[in-house]
């Protein structure tokens, strides 16, 4: 499930943002992976509950962060709000093993000096954003 960013000017701003880090358009709207991943379809009454549980916070978004995986370097935009945690569900990665980090990536890629340069970029400028306009959609994965 992804939550969208559906604010014009938050979300313009975002993909414009990961247009430029990234050199290429983005493929998906600006969103956060909130659960998942799915296999199969999702039914409305599932979405429902998870969307009345979201319905009135407003999203934090700002804390720059970083990590690795097997053979990609990221960097993102931290985000949080008061339910969130409630509807949070990632079974490849556990809270127990990996923390809880909801995030916006800005660069998936493969050059580590480059992911530190523009980590330590947003770092020092503390972009802070607060969006209460969002969806929740379902995403399956291939």
């Amino acid at each position: 499930m992804f939550l969208e960013i559906v604010h014009r000017e938050i979300g313009a701003l975002l993909w414009r943002m990961q247009w430029i880090i990234m050199g290429a358009e983005p493929r998906h709207p600006v969103h956060l992976t909130v659960r998942g991943p799915y296999r199969r379809e999702v039914g409305h009454r599932v979405l429902d509950k998870y969307r009345r549980t979201l319905c009135n916070d407003t999203l934090r978004i700002g804390d720059v962060g970083r990590f690795t995986n097997p053979g990609q370097e990221v960097v993102f935009f931290g985000v949080d709000s008061p339910n969130l945690r409630r509807v949070w569900w990632k079974p490849n990665y556990p809270i127990k093993r990996y923390g809880y980090t909801p995030h916006i990536s800005l660069y998936r890629g493969t050059d580590a000096a480059y992911a530190n340069c523009v980590a330590g970029f947003l770092k020092r400028e503390r972009l802070s954003l607060v969006c209460d306009e969002y969806r929740l959609t379902v995403h399956l994965s291939d």
